[in-house]
């Protein structure tokens, strides 16, 4: 039997099976004539084209915003965005063959006579036709959230395959339909004789079984169902695993919060998704803001990290003011945290040092004029590619840190693994291997100015200094100010935000100088790494939006393999994905446009230690452990894109 058929309807208070194939709008229709009185009639018909006109309006509104959303060029050119555009428009055409067929039949039935064919059997199909499609379209649609979500499916590569499968789900449900087609037709109307209704003629033989398969609703209807609740609950599991930021492994595990979210979250249509974030609270309001956390319509549990910040602060303030430990080379401290005008100092020793092998450069001039420094390492010999012949030219590398001002960590961890391929070339084979095959351009601190007032005005900073159109709100996010979605999701357009994108993109001239070096290099980059602090995680592009790149695979398998080799130093966890999948939505950023615009293919972004228990005041005692096993990450994924480069 048709999809378009309704339950038995009821008539002078009995039941009829000769009424279970009339339609719906012809159900209404019996409906509203079977009762006796003419005041009820009116009123039931009145509510009839009251909630269908109400269904109608509010279909057509969701489904038009829906079709203005999914034709802009970022969503439309995805295979996604086509289902979306076919369920769209099939549900927006199916609504309106609906309604016009509601009204048609109550108010003017003369036209079901005159026209049976358009309103029996053309609109009936149509109508059933788009109801089908829109079901298989959303199945699809969950489908390919699975193969995005899990396996790193292209949305991009795959386009031509999701208008292929669309043109043919058209096809199929046209084809589909064809006993719907041939089965509706006018009939007498059992209330009011000389008035006509759409009927669909009962089957026999071969066509009663065509009817049965292709009209079935375990087809139609069970096993879009099915897909869409099995495809939901997959991304619901990886969204949680990926999405959970343990602070304390022992305190919570991930199952065991997907569980209590699924208790709070009853449908599987809306997958919960839990994000654990650290708080900075200032001293007299913390009694006021852990009332509000555990507060009736609230209930959000929390652990406090620090207790003080400010007096550890002070604490690390002391500790630099010692004398410098033992754990050294070449009259520097590698174990503690140095200023700018010290490690610009260190750069040149290491050209000294190491004349052969190190050359400085210099990026350009900060907004207050400081130098960004930063300093080449490159052998003498010549790359070789896998099968032991010379390449025609040495892929080159780029790593830099201090983006933000107060992840001291990040140009600490710089510097030790640049000493660490100077110092050990020659004598660790690796090392010595890895250093002929690429040129390494290191710079230890990118936010200079940001860095220096870390570090005699606020330690907790983040942007860059330059002035903005809001008085005493200075800088930008240096990270949210790159021309690749520039301001978009994950920044503000407030000069006082922390994540401000900037007044345009490279407003900031640390990031347009950054930038224009990079694209100087003619391509020979193929490797970028901005390290941060803090969270332990691998992240690769895209930033600006949860979608993966088509080349995620590739830069994921790289992000697994210093991942492993990081973890088995000192048994660090870091988590590995996308910047937008494991630590939240940020565009502009430095990782996007690298590899984005500059064609760096194997481009990150990097949080250091640890995940919450000192944040970005990281102790110095954490500084070589930190180094020793991000160097090992580093030459596992050096090995790995040695393999795909040199090819």
């Amino acid at each position: 039997m048709s999809n378009n058929s309704t339950a038995s309807t009821t008539c002078n208070g009995t039941t009829s099976n000769n009424y279970l194939s009339f339609s719906m709008s012809a159900s209404m229709s019996i409906d509203t004539l079977s009762q006796k009185s003419l005041k009820w009639q009116v009123a039931l018909q009145v509510i009839y084209v009251s909630l269908s006109t109400l269904q109608f309006i509010t279909a057509t509104i969701c489904n038009l915003l829906t079709i203005e959303t999914v034709l802009q060029k970022t969503i439309r050119i995805t295979s996604l965005g086509v289902y979306l555009i076919v369920f769209s428009f099939a549900s927006l055409i199916g609504m309106i063959m609906l309604y016009f067929r509601i009204i048609v039949t109550l108010f003017f039935n003369e036209e079901l006579d005159k026209n049976s064919l358009i309103h029996c059997r053309i609109i009936t199909t149509i109508f059933s036709s788009t109801l089908i499609l829109c079901l298989w379209t959303g199945a699809f649609v969950s489908i390919e959230r699975v193969l995005i979500q899990l396996y790193g499916y292209s949305l991009y590569r795959s386009r031509k395959y999701a208008i292929l499968i669309s043109v043919l789900l058209i096809f199929l449900t046209a084809a589909a339909n064809i006993t719907t087609f041939i089965g509706w037709q006018t009939a007498v109307h059992p209330i009011v004789p000389s008035m006509r209704l759409c009927k669909f003629r009962q089957f026999s033989g071969h066509w009663k079984l065509v009817d049965e398969i292709t009209n079935s609703m375990y087809i139609h209807y069970v096993i879009p169902l099915i897909l869409h609740v099995l495809s939901t609950v997959c991304v619901l599991i990886d969204i949680i695993r990926h999405k959970i930021i343990l602070t304390d492994a022992k305190r919570c595990e991930w199952s065991k919060i997907m569980c209590q979210q699924l208790k709070k979250h009853k449908s599987f249509f809306i997958p919960p998704i839990v994000i654990l974030i650290d708080v900075r609270v200032p001293p007299e309001a913390t009694d006021g803001f852990a009332d509000f956390l555990t507060s009736d319509g609230v209930k959000i549990e929390y652990v406090v990290h620090i207790a003080d910040i400010g007096a550890i602060i002070e604490r690390q303030r002391i500790l630099h003011s010692l004398p410098q430990s033992s754990s050294k080379g070449n009259d520097f401290a590698y174990d503690k945290y140095h200023t700018v005008e010290e490690i610009h100092a260190w750069v040149d020793q290491m050209v000294a040092t190491y004349p052969e092998m190190a050359t400085s450069f210099t990026v350009g001039k900060s907004y207050e004029n400081r130098d960004m420094k930063g300093f080449k390492i490159s052998s003498t010999k010549m790359a070789t590619k896998r099968d032991g012949t010379k390449a025609a030219s040495k892929k080159a590398v780029w790593w830099d840190g201090g983006i933000h001002a107060r992840e001291w960590i990040s140009p600490a961890t710089v510097i030790y693994i640049a000493y660490t391929l100077l110092s050990k070339y020659g004598q660790d084979p690796t090392i010595t291997h890895l250093v002929d095959q690429f040129d390494y351009y290191i710079l230890p601190v990118f936010n200079v100015d940001g860095y220096a007032y870390t570090w005699t005005k606020d330690r907790l900073w983040r942007k860059t200094r330059s002035k903005t159109s809001v008085p005493l709100c200075y800088g930008a996010d240096p990270n949210r100010n790159w021309d690749y979605h520039w301001c978009e999701s994950g920044a503000s357009h407030d000069p006082c935000s922390d994540t401000f994108c900037g007044e345009k993109v490279f407003s900031e001239i640390e990031t347009a100088q950054v930038a224009k070096f990079i694209t100087d290099q003619q391509n020979t980059i193929v490797h970028y790494i901005n390290f941060h602090s803090y969270s332990q995680l691998w992240m690769s592009p895209w930033g600006y939006t949860t979608l993966r790149p088509p080349q995620f695979k590739l830069q994921d398998d790289g992000s697994i393999q210093a991942v492993n080799a990081l973890r088995a130093v000192h048994g660090t966890q870091y988590q590995h994905g996308t910047i937008a999948q494991i630590i939240y939505v940020a565009s502009g950023s430095t990782a996007d446009w690298t590899y984005g615009v500059a064609n760096v293919t194997f481009s990150y972004g990097v949080e250091l230690r640890d995940t919450g228990k000192y944040g970005f005041l990281l102790p110095e005692d954490q500084i070589i452990p930190t180094g020793e096993e991000t160097m090992a990450g580093l030459v596992a994924l050096l090995q790995y894109i040695e393999k795909q480069v040199y090819a």
